[in-house]
């Protein structure tokens, strides 16, 4: 009966054995990291009514591993179209400090290949960005 306990127990430790080979590595849809494309503006005029509007925009962010961002126009201004480039750094918990704006920190999400980043606005305003 030991003999047929202990069998059952090697049996099922090795059964639960897990082989994988689980990275910490992020992937491109989990991570910031990369270039992205302004496609959508969305801005509240303060009644809710607010949309997502398409755009058509050169406006692009390239964030970077070692935690700088960089666009080439005026990141402090929703839907800028300035030549100004501007750069900052950003954090994982999903903040963006710009250099070049004075006490305004954005907020983003990344949702597979949508990233979205969220201007302090008194009302609602965000840009929609695809991944390049």
């Amino acid at each position: 009966m030991k003999t047929i306990t202990l069998l059952l127990i090697a049996a099922l430790t090795l059964v639960s054995c897990d082989n994988d080979d689980d990275s910490n590595t992020p992937t491109s849809e989990t991570t910031v990291v990369g270039t992205w494309q302004l496609t959508h503006v969305y801005m509240d005029p303060g009644d809710g009514s607010g949309d997502f509007t398409s755009v058509t925009s050169s406006k692009t962010l390239t964030f970077d591993a070692d935690g700088t961002v960089s666009s080439n126009t005026d990141m402090c201004i929703v839907a800028s179209q300035t030549t100004s480039p501007t750069s900052g750094t950003y954090t994982t918990d999903g903040e963006i400090s710009v250099d070049q704006c004075q006490n305004i920190t954005l907020d983003f999400q990344l949702e597979q290949n949508t990233l979205m980043v969220y201007f302090p606005c008194i009302e609602a305003c965000v840009e929609k960005y695809e991944r390049l």
